[in-house]
């Protein structure tokens, strides 16, 4: 069991929270191959320094920290399973579901009085997360992997305070890759992902009327990664190239969502990386 409690003093410009937060989790191990994990907790997004907290990020195995807009209320509900397949073959399945509460500043213009008052209102955001993956590593120097991911995004947005929002969105990733390590310290990996999305925006019209749009994406992308781990455990050496083959595609990023912009997880141009990780 994971029993534990925080108290959040959040204060930033016209937002005040102060609440506490319950966490609880379990992990059961059913048998020597299986486990079952659960989870429930509370948060609340801090205005943090590079992202970096004392609290514990995850409860059970479960995410309970997110770069989420400062000051969101966040409740969480998991369940996980895990098992042992064979000697080298692991897999598991997690579904997850957050009831998000965010603070949107809002801006009230009186063009008569010349004046501008700002306030805070919240919007409700569910957000749901499945997952289920598969790891093999059929000798000492090859490994494969398997993911199916599925994000869904709500909002409870007030259109007539904007002129557009995106009310939903849903992202499906299906990751395959496999990796090669020699004992010489060479290793190589080929990943290709697949990815599929679709949106709906509603737009404001004239006379206070409303439109509906909906749109999608599909595309596979391919990355390779070479690299050299240097001998005595003295670094890392690696060459990454990402969307190996420059397909050009649409994308909508998570940036909306977030307290600070980063780029986003595809970009739709070839990108060529180079990592040097040494030791002293």
């Amino acid at each position: 069991w994971t029993v534990g409690l925080s108290y959040d003093a959040f204060r930033e410009g016209k937002h005040d929270l102060y609440q506490f937060n319950p966490k609880f989790g379990l992990q059961w191990n059913i048998s020597d191959n299986t486990r079952l994990r659960l989870a429930t907790f509370q948060t609340v997004k801090p205005a943090l320094v590079v992202e970096q907290t004392l609290e514990p990020t995850q409860v059970a195995g479960f995410n309970q920290f997110y770069d989420d807009i400062n000051g969101t209320k966040a409740q969480q509900y998991s369940i996980g399973f895990d098992a042992n397949l064979t000697e080298n073959m692991f897999g598991g399945i997690e579904v997850s579901h957050r009831d998000l509460n965010v603070p949107r500043i809002v801006e009230d213009i009186d063009k008569l009085k010349n004046t501008t008052t700002i306030r805070i209102r919240k919007e409700d955001q569910p957000e749901d997360l499945h997952r289920a993956y598969l790891y093999w590593m059929p000798d000492s120097n090859w490994s494969f992997s398997a993911e199916y991911q599925v994000e869904r995004y709500e909002c409870d947005c007030n259109i007539a305070e904007r002129s557009s929002r995106l009310t939903q969105l849903e992202t499906t990733v299906l990751p395959l890759s496999v990796q090669y390590f020699n004992s010489s310290g060479f290793f190589t990996t080929l990943r290709g992902i697949y990815v599929h999305q679709d949106l709906e925006n509603k737009s404001r019209g004239l006379k206070d009327s409303y439109t509906t749009n909906q749109d999608e994406a599909d595309f596979f992308v391919l990355d390779s990664t070479i690299g050299y781990r240097l001998p005595k455990r003295r670094g890392i050496l690696s060459f990454e190239v990402r969307n190996l083959f420059d397909r050009k595609f649409n994308f909508q990023d998570l940036n909306f969502q977030t307290s600070e912009a980063r780029n986003p997880r595809f970009i739709p141009e070839r990108l060529l990386l180079f990592q040097a990780t040494l030791n002293f």
